[in-house]
């Protein structure tokens, strides 16, 4: 519930007004109208109390609500996040051993750059996970041999009622492997773009090595700006490409 309902909210003001009461009946015979006065005090602050606490209670929810499972070890998922994962700390650590300032503030941008795209990939292994689970959950292999059987059936039997429920139940079923192949498709999309990201964050890491072991003088700060913008493309592409698998998993959201 919003603050604003909160303050809204009757059994809020019975509450916070039983507090107040009390405290004044308690008081009465001691202190008279300060009683009063205190009792009004004693409301005010259990529904303020009432509404600061429940004022967090939404964020608290939503993050818990959006959050996606860690990949299981050994997974192929799991493989590809710590390939990521590896590559990113490799470019932080030659970020932060590299004394040329020049390139260390431009190595720094494609090291910034890099992380965001490592939480994209963390969030593309959660959804990978969630697909893995799902299609593990639905049993294919048990699906097929009910569709199997099914066919059978329906082929053996004679009785027209009987038929077309065991026809029903087919195309149910049918309909559940048809399911379960799309989400494979999109565990296998999304198993290659790690992948691929994988692989450009590996090379993105050793082309920053070579840049921070030939440092910037005057001779080759043309080359490492030209790497460094080619580097920043790159990572532009790979955002792009993630995306865009995002927004087709998103579909299953």
């Amino acid at each position: 519930m919003a603050a604003n309902d909160e303050w809204s909210d009757p059994l809020g003001w019975i509450i916070a007004g039983t507090a107040g009461a009390i405290a004044t009946v308690v008081l009465w015979s001691a202190l008279s109208v300060v009683a009063v006065l205190v009792g009004v005090v004693i409301a005010g602050a259990v529904m303020g109390v009432k509404v600061a606490t429940s004022s967090r209670r939404p964020q608290l929810s939503q993050r818990r609500a959006g959050q996606l499972p860690r990949p299981p070890r050994n997974s192929e998922q799991s493989r590809y996040l710590g390939r990521c994962e590896a590559a990113v700390a490799r470019l932080t650590d030659l970020t932060e051993r590299n004394s040329d300032d020049w390139l260390h503030a431009r190595v720094g941008q494609v090291d910034d750059q890099a992380r965001d795209v490592l939480v994209s990939v963390r969030e593309l292994a959660g959804r990978a996970t969630v697909l893995q689970s799902s299609i593990s959950a639905a049993n294919p292999v048990q699906l097929q041999q009910d569709v199997a059987s099914l066919q059978a059936q329906i082929a053996a039997t004679q009785d027209p009622a009987l038929r077309a429920e065991r026809e029903r139940t087919l195309v149910a079923v049918q309909n559940q492997v048809s399911a379960i192949g799309r989400m494979q498709n999109l565990l296998a999309t999304l198993y290659s773009r790690m992948h691929s990201t994988a692989v450009d964050l590996e090379g993105l890491a050793s082309r920053v090595g070579e840049l921070v072991a030939m440092g910037s003088d005057t001779v080759r700060e043309e080359y490492a700006s030209q790497v460094v913008s080619e580097l920043t493309s790159d990572l532009d592409t790979m955002r792009e490409a993630i995306v865009a698998t995002e927004s087709e998993t998103r579909r299953w959201d």
